[in-house]
Order: C-alpha cells, then sequence, then structure tokens
C-alpha cells in the first residue's frame, strides 16, 4: 500500500494527477501541466507539498556542544563549527567505501541538528545515523510534520506579506516564524534553482497552511513532474540518478561538499566515512565525472542512455538525468563520463533507439541560480 500525504485529498480538488514515487502517492502535477507548472515557477511562484521526505531530528545526549560538533563530523564532511545556530548546509552521508547513502540538509537548531532526507533513503538514513551515534544521540523522524517548498522570484514577497521575518532570511538561513498563530520552522532553501523557503509546519495546521499560501497572488500548486525539469535546468542532482552508494561525491561532481576544514590540507582533515578514499580522489580527482550534455536535435537522452566518443565510436559515459527544458525550449541531459571527453563544447554521439545522434557537452547549471545570496 501506498502511504498518503495529509493533503491526498486537496490535492485531489485541485486536480492532481498521481504516481508512486519512494512508496508514496504524489502529485506528478495538477490541471494546467508540467510544462505551465515549471515556467509558472521560474517566473513568479510554485508550492510543492514535499512531506514524503525525512524530517530528523538529532539530540544531543551530552549537552556538550563541542562533543556533539565532533560527533557529527564522525559522520558527514562538514566544518560543524562553522553550522551556527540558524544556518543550513547541504551535505553527504556516505559509507565506508566514499559511496553516497543520501544527500541531506543538515542544521543546527536550539539545543538539536536537524536533517532532511530524501524519501526513499529516510529509513536507511535513520540506520545508520542510530547505529553511528548510539552514545552521542537520540534519533528521531518527526512524523508528526509536514514539509512544503514555496520557489520563484515571488516566494519573498509572498511570504514577507505574512511576516517580514522572511525579508531577513539569506540563503540557507533558518527561522521559527510564527503567522496567523501557526509556527513554521523555515529555511531559505529549494531545489529548483530560484529563491524561496522550504517550510516545516505540523500536521494538523497543513489545510489551513496550504489554503492560505495559496490564496496569495502569483502561487500556485507544483507537483514532481515540474519539480524534476526545475532542479534538472539548476544542475542538481538527484539520489539513484547523480549520486548512489557506489559513486562518491567527487564523481558526482559535488567535490565543494567537503569542507576546506576536512580536506588534507584542513585544521581537522578526514576522519569522516569515506575519508579515506575520497583525500585521494581530491587530489587526484575521478577518472568520471558529471557533465550537462545538450543533443544537437530535438531528440531528449533520457536515463540510461549510453554515450560514445564522436571519432573512435568507443563508450565514454551514460546519461544519468536527462528531458526536455521547458525554459530553454531544447532537450537537455546530464551525464557520467570519461574526464577525457567532459570538456565543455566536446562532440560525442549519445545511443537513441538505436540511431547515434550528435551532442556537445556543458557547463552545470544549464540555467543561472537566482538564490539569495
Amino acid at each position: 500500500m501506498l502511504e498518503k500525504l495529509i493533503l491526498h485529498d486537496f490535492h485531489k480538488k485541485f486536480g492532481a494527477k498521481f504516481v508512486d514515487f519512494s512508496g508514496y502517492e504524489m502529485p506528478v502535477n495538477y490541471s494546467k501541466g508540467i510544462m505551465w507548472e515549471h515556467l509558472h515557477t521560474r517566473s513568479h511562484a510554485g508550492l510543492f507539498d514535499i512531506s514524503h521526505m525525512g524530517q530528523i531530528r538529532v539530540i544531543p545526549i551530552s549537552g556538550n556542544t563541542e562533543a556533539s560538533e565532533m560527533a557529527i563530523e564522525k559522520i558527514y564532511p562538514i566544518d560543524s563549527k562553522k553550522l551556527s545556530l540558524g544556518r543550513q548546509v547541504y551535505t553527504v552521508l556516505m559509507n565506508s567505501a566514499g559511496g553516497v547513502i543520501d544527500d541531506i540538509m543538515i542544521s543546527r537548531k536550539d539545543g538539536y541538528f536537524s536533517i532532511v532526507s530524501n524519501a526513499a533513503r529516510k529509513n536507511v538514513v535513520l540506520k545508520y545515523l542510530k547505529a553511528l551515534t548510539v552514545n552521542d544521540f537520540v534519533i528521531e523522524l518527526e512524523k508528526d510534520k509536514s514539509l512544503f517548498a514555496i520557489q520563484g522570484p515571488n516566494s519573498e514577497k509572498i511570504m514577507a506579506d505574512f511576516s517580514k521575518k522572511f525579508l531577513t532570511l539569506k540563503f540557507l538561513d533558518t527561522a521559527s516564524i510564527e503567522i496567523q498563530g501557526m509556527k513554521l520552522e523555515v529555511s531559505r532553501s529549494g531545489y529548483s534553482g530560484e529563491d524561496g523557503f522550504e517550510i516545516s509546519v505540523k500536521n494538523s495546521e497543513v489545510v489551513n497552511f496550504a489554503s492560505l499560501i495559496l490564496k496569495a497572488n502569483a502561487v500556485e500548486l507544483v507537483g514532481l513532474g515540474a519539480r524534476d525539469s526545475l532542479r534538472l535546468e539548476a544542475g542538481l542532482c538527484l539520489y539513484g540518478n547523480e549520486l548512489n552508494e557506489t559513486m562518491t561525491p567527487i564523481e558526482s561532481g559535488i567535490h565543494w561538499v567537503i569542507s576546506k576544514t576536512r580536506k588534507q590540507e584542513g585544521k581537522r582533515p578526514g576522519g569522516f566515512l569515506g575519508s579515506d578514499k575520497i583525500l585521494k580522489q581530491l587530489d587526484s580527482f575521478s577518472e568520471e565525472i558529471i557533465t550537462g550534455i545538450t543533443p544537437n536535435g530535438k531528440a531528449p537522452m533520457r536515463k540510461g542512455t549510453l554515450l560514445f566518443s564522436a571519432e573512435e565510436k568507443k563508450q565514454i559515459g551514460v546519461v544519468t538525468s536527462g528531458g526536455f527544458s521547458p525554459s530553454l525550449k531544447y532537450p537537455i541531459s546530464i551525464g557520467l563520463i570519461s574526464k577525457d571527453f567532459a570538456s565543455s563544447g566536446t562532440e560525442i554521439f549519445a545511443d537513441v533507439r538505436g540511431n547515434k545522434l550528435l551532442a556537445t557537452t556543458t557547463k552545470l547549471p544549464f540555467i543561472k541560480p537566482n538564490f539569495k545570496r
């Protein structure tokens, strides 16, 4: 049986089409369609119900701040001392071989750490965290909360009409903000390449919250279809595509998740899961890396499409994500390919249904991010 969101019937009233995603019955789009929702988010604002994702509370047992920071650094390749109260950072949980168990957002709250994990991986993350921190933290999955994202250039104005505190948040800031009697846990972040907020709401208040936000001008419900095309344009990784337990973050092109403090020349080098392999890769780089690809024609190159060199016709990689870009009005893809062919502007071939189609590598992202720095 698929799990349903608290707002399942609410989404249904708005014409949602549902799909099976990570064990949940999720809205993939509404009556106006994926392309309209995508472009509306880029030009105005979209409201996404992302309550399938895992909200995990990590509570220090000792209450000793320094001990808690060191315990976190044994797991994640971050500089925990720089993760100040009210700040959030994107990072990865790795296995001992450097493969990515999940990519997560972690923030420091008053007396605990908060983690947001992918829906399909949240139980795996919980298991890892409990095993690794048994003497350091109490780990809780916050089942009483739902999660939403409002994304797009109008997001700040929409939310500031409810509370001016939204205006004070910079990219990756977090805060508790109350609007009309509802206490929200807010971060200025998202998965679209646009400015916006992710907002945690009590399950008992989700109908009131969603109804309130949708009364604002220029905001519309947006489903998983546009969420994926938005992140693809923004060159953002998707777990299961660009990230998995056999690929390191270096191979996935997100080497920047390794804090300078935790690198070989840093003040506290290594010491995190998978650090032996990761530090070696940072020195020598990976043989295969993630890059952008644009087909020379109109046929999209989707996940699993094999890639070949233009001259020797030998296989050099595979497409990890691909589809049509509503903003650019042509197909785009992300691929894992040999570093010898990853330079921007390199011509390669893609095997699309038995046809070798010409394509060109390009830098990521396809669309310049619009985060509020």
